[in-house]
């Protein structure tokens, strides 16, 4: 074989090859950050945490900025599908936290994936048929270990067990959640998982290649005064 024609050859799969990752990089791979709401808490950098004086009873709305992520695991990596629509209400009962209540809406039509091939599969009545379903509502029914005497900038954590709605089945689930307060906000991150066959969906290995049954749900909120609504 003429050395140039090899070469050549060697060259252009090279090229080809390359060429072939990035396409699957971009159709498969991940393009989506889960954003952190908790910054470093005021008793790491060594200054003293301040007492609170919330209301027993005290209203927040869910803020603009406030963020779910869906994570799916698949053969090659994790996937991160971003909603960035979510409302919501929380009641906080600090001498009777059981009687707390939490309630979010989060707009699935809007998910994320930073690939719009790939969304547009994921929203489709195979899936989570956002069409029919552009909403999961969750309401919760229990909120456990709500700290009764928090500081500003101390990091909290507690367990909130409700009721999930998506495409119009509901399953009961819990997060594993935590918290600070600083500046008349609460910043709030948690994590539970689910299936896609809880809620009758199959798992996607076509869209994300070979994909876990399993999807991680975090939520990133921020919660502020309802009055500031």
């Amino acid at each position: 074989m003429n050395r140039k024609l090899g070469i050549a050859l060697v060259l252009g799969a090279g090229l080809l090859l390359t060429v072939c990752y990035v396409g699957y990089d971009y159709y498969a791979g991940n393009h989506v950050e889960v954003k952190p709401v908790i910054q470093p808490n005021v008793e790491e950098t060594g200054e003293a945490p301040q007492p609170l004086s919330l209301a027993d009873v005290s209203t927040w709305k869910v803020d603009t900025s406030s963020e779910v992520y869906l994570i799916v695991s698949t053969s090659k990596e994790k996937v991160n599908l971003k909603a960035g629509e979510v409302t919501g209400d929380w009641s906080l009962s600090l001498k009777n936290p059981s009687d707390s209540k939490a309630s979010a809406t989060v707009k699935l039509d809007v998910l994320d994936s930073g690939n719009s091939r790939r969304d547009v599969h994921i929203k489709g009545p195979e899936y989570l048929d956002t069409g029919a379903y552009p909403e999961a509502v969750f309401a919760s029914e229990t909120i456990e270990n709500w700290p009764s005497d928090l500081k500003a900038g101390q990091l909290f954590q507690f367990q909130m067990k409700g009721r999930l709605t998506i495409k119009g089945i509901s399953k009961d689930i819990a997060f594993a959640m935590e918290g600070t307060i600083e500046d008349d906000k609460i910043a709030l991150e948690g994590k539970t998982t689910i299936t896609f066959s809880d809620f009758g969906m199959k798992s996607p290995s076509a869209v994300f290649s070979k994909t876990d049954e399993e999807i991680e749900i975090e939520p990133r909120l921020i919660l502020i005064p309802a009055a500031e609504s």
